[in-house]
């Protein structure tokens, strides 16, 4: 095979395949039915649950994000029935709610557990780990909690999905038997397709528990390109090394790859750090573009849809707040695609 050498537009040099559009003939993979999802959120009441804005753009599953709370990355405590906020109960009844009437419009439920914790000391959940053993047994065993929680409640709603944890690096490394333990228990008691959310840096490349779960699930926030309104050029160029390598994973390890988390934000750099949050300092140096968010997702669709190693997208994020609020989508700068023209990207590539 002939190598060449090609820039991914943040300065590093990679080599890749002359023709990086041609999978090997020898990927035995069945191409999957992918999953169109969206991770939903909002404030609910039962006569506001209406899914037709989503249907009507081919979405196929909702994504319900269930919080734990954790203080510190180094504090063994995990709750998931925080004081002052909706109790767990509640939550799950919702979340019943929600299923009932999914099922009714065709869609899916997708459960994907996060734990919510303020970054301090520029620590975030993916440094969570423990140096002392009881600290770790401590937290394994809250965690483990949480997730068997959710793991029932996914099995008496009928979620299709279930995620047995997101973004949690450290904890992935250097335990990895825990996972494999936890991951056998949620099966003894939840019987559809469980997958797990990596961190697109430094984390799937390291988890050693593919094969015991039905998807290689990443955190789809690759930087493609360092250019303000990089054009589709540009992104298919930056993509073809993350394809390439998530390509190999999947014929090694013969599992559909998952996008377990994608999405950019309206601004002119949403390629160069797709993962950046609108909020802080950050966001007052931020530029709106609708045009470079319809064009990150273009390029992702192009790149990955047709490939039959490739699983789907759960796109971050669908909110109830904007489905009729076409005016302050004209100026957010945030993840939504709703009522931009990123939306009727996803509406296409999504009908398919």
């Amino acid at each position: 095979m002939v190598f060449f050498r090609v820039l991914n537009g943040l300065g590093f040099e990679f080599i890749i395949p002359e023709d990086p559009t041609s999978a090997p003939e020898d990927i035995r993979i069945a191409n999957p039915i992918k999953l169109k999802g969206v991770h939903y959120f909002g404030r609910f009441h039962e006569g506001e649950l209406d899914f037709s804005k989503i249907t009507d753009n081919h979405v196929k599953q909702i994504v319900l994000v269930p919080y734990g709370y954790q203080e510190n990355f180094d504090s063994p405590s995990l709750t998931f029935n925080r004081q002052g906020r909706r109790a767990s109960i509640d939550r799950d009844s919702l979340y019943g709610l929600m299923a009932e009437k999914a099922s009714k419009a065709s869609l899916e439920i997708v459960i994907k557990p996060h734990i919510w914790m303020e970054t301090k000391r520029g620590k975030w959940r993916s440094d969570i780990d423990f140096q002392e053993e009881q600290q770790f047994d401590e937290w394994a065993k809250n965690y483990s909690e949480f997730i068997l929680h959710y793991a029932r409640l996914s099995q008496k709603i009928g979620a299709t999905h279930f995620c047995v944890g997101t973004e949690l690096t450290q904890m992935t490394k250097n335990h990895p038997n825990f996972w494999k333990g936890l991951i056998k228990e949620v099966r003894q008691i939840y019987h559809g397709k469980i997958f797990y959310a990596a961190n697109w840096y430094r984390e799937y490349e390291h988890i050693t528990f593919w094969s015991d779960l039905d998807y290689i699930g990443v955190q789809g926030y690759f930087p493609l390109c360092n250019k303000d309104h990089p054009n589709i050029d540009d992104l298919m160029v930056g993509w073809r090394v993350y394809r390439s390598k998530l390509m190999k994973m999947s014929q090694r390890l013969n599992k559909p790859v998952l996008f377990s988390e994608l999405g950019y934000r309206s601004s002119q750099d949403a390629a160069s750090e797709p993962w950046e949050w609108v909020e802080g300092p950050n966001a007052l140096k931020m530029k709106l573009s609708q045009e470079t968010q319809a064009i990150c997702y273009e390029a992702f669709f192009r790149t990955f849809w047709n490939e039959p190693w490739f699983g789907g997208a759960l796109i971050w994020q669908w909110h109830t707040r904007y489905e009729n609020d076409l005016e302050s989508t004209k100026t957010n700068l945030d993840f939504t695609p709703q009522n931009k023209p990123a939306q009727a990207v996803m509406s296409k590539w999504f009908a398919e």
